[in-house]
């Protein structure tokens, strides 16, 4: 009896999570709505449809899609995280019509003929479709770090379906497009590296996961080395890295604003 209390708690709990958590989703990066000629898209999946990300173009067909024409991206680089999320690097495989508005279009998905993304207004309250209106010039300049990054702040959270964990970064940086940190994570104690894509928000970055997903774990120790390098919507790179040292959170914390 006492076995069956506990599995069924177990499922309880399971189930519970899971209706928290979800169990898929696929977001899209630039978040702007227009873009230079020469853009670079990010695509994200959660959870089950890390696997469509992983399969793009081989069983998931993807491209842009305006009134007038469709463009064939190429994946230039799949990245998998610590903790439910996979990212593909994409680029269209020709410069996209200024003056076009572009959807994305991932098809073949089994719970879906075509997936076209959408994000969420909180002005409106709806979810519309994304959308990127292409600007008559392109970006050749690279990001600029204003300030090197430092840490800022820590926070440990427990949540009944697991810890929601981050070391918080500034990130003071100049460009004339959106732009991507890539973050390569290091343990001191295992040697162990892992790299992922990070979209800043307001001058700041997190490294870590939350209670349903995340870039990365810090599972390998308490130290650990964290080197930023820049990359932009069009594709210029920033060729100086930027590493700082850290411990990660030990004990429960907010940040300031949480």
């Amino acid at each position: 009896m006492k076995v069956l209390i506990y599995t069924l708690f177990l499922f309880i709990g399971s189930s519970v999570c899971l209706a928290e958590c979800g169990d898929r989703g696929i977001w899209v990066w630039p978040n702007q709505t227009e873009i230079k000629a020469n853009s670079l898209f990010l695509v994200t999946g959660y959870a089950s449809d890390q696997e469509v990300i992983k399969q793009l173009n081989s069983s998931y067909p993807i491209y842009l899609q305006s009134k007038t024409e469709k463009i064939s991206l190429t994946v230039e680089r799949i990245v998998e995280g610590n903790f439910s999320l996979t990212q593909a690097i994409l680029k269209p495989n020709r410069p996209l019509t200024s003056g076009e508005t572009y959807t994305l279009c991932i098809e073949g998905q089994p719970y879906l003929e075509k997936f076209i993304p959408t994000r969420y207004n909180s002005r409106t309250r709806k979810h519309e479709t994304v959308e990127w209106e292409v600007s008559d010039d392109i970006d050749t300049e690279p990001p600029v770090w204003d300030d090197p990054p430092a840490e800022t702040g820590k926070s440990l959270i427990y949540y009944g379906c697991g810890p929601s964990i981050y070391v918080r970064f500034s990130c003071d940086v100049s460009d004339e497009s959106e732009f991507l940190v890539k973050a390569t994570l290091t343990s001191k104690a295992s040697k162990k590296t892992s790299t992922y894509y990070l979209i800043p928000k307001e001058e700041f970055m997190q490294v870590g996961h939350g209670m349903c997903s995340g870039e990365f774990d810090f599972d390998e120790g308490e130290d650990y080395l964290i080197e930023f390098s820049l990359v932009d919507a069009s594709g210029n790179e920033d060729a100086s890295k930027q590493s700082l040292e850290f411990t990660k959170p030990i004990t429960e914390s907010r940040f300031e604003d949480e």
